[in-house]
């Protein structure tokens, strides 16, 4: 009974237990715009955006981070990547950086769709998807759904039982 009841708790905790959305990290730095965008089942999002939209030669590098934090933990990133001159999307899944909802796994390929349609609306079809940790899953998702001009992954994991078990 009791194994039956830790396993049942662990399934019933389960999102609890992979996400850890980290609160809203207040206004954005300088040079950055924060953004909200809708998702497909009317959750908004807040982002950070930095790129000149009124120049689409060069790719956009959407950030999907990993499982912890908000997007102020990846400005130093967005930065280089402006610099190098790419335009730049940090993003927060629904829950993470004071936008709305919960996170889930469904979820979090609704929020990426978003960001992408987001940005292409806006007539920047070049798209690059940089995934981090969590964010590798979400990044490579939507890669399936809507093929990018690059895509990077960084620290994903193939199996998320191993990871656990550590």
């Amino acid at each position: 009974i009791a194994v039956v009841l830790v396993i049942g708790g662990v399934w019933m905790l389960q999102e609890r237990l992979i996400y850890f959305p980290g609160g809203d990290p207040g206004p954005p730095p300088a040079s950055w715009e924060e953004l909200q965008v809708a998702s497909t089942d009317g959750v908004d999002l807040t982002v950070w955006t930095r790129f000149d939209d009124t120049t689409t030669s060069r790719p956009v590098v959407i950030v999907f981070p990993g499982n912890a934090g908000n997007r102020a933990g990846r400005v130093s990133l967005g930065n280089a990547l402006a610099d190098a001159g790419y335009g730049v999307v940090l993003t927060d899944y629904r829950g993470y950086g004071g936008s709305e909802g919960s996170p889930t796994e469904a979820g979090l390929s609704r929020d990426a769709d978003a960001a992408a349609a987001w940005l292409a609306a806006r007539g920047h079809e070049s798209q690059v998807y940089l995934g981090s940790s969590v964010g590798c899953g979400v990044a490579v998702g939507l890669a399936a759904r809507r093929p990018p001009a690059g895509l990077v992954l960084q620290s994903g994991a193939d199996d998320l039982l191993p990871v656990a078990r550590r």
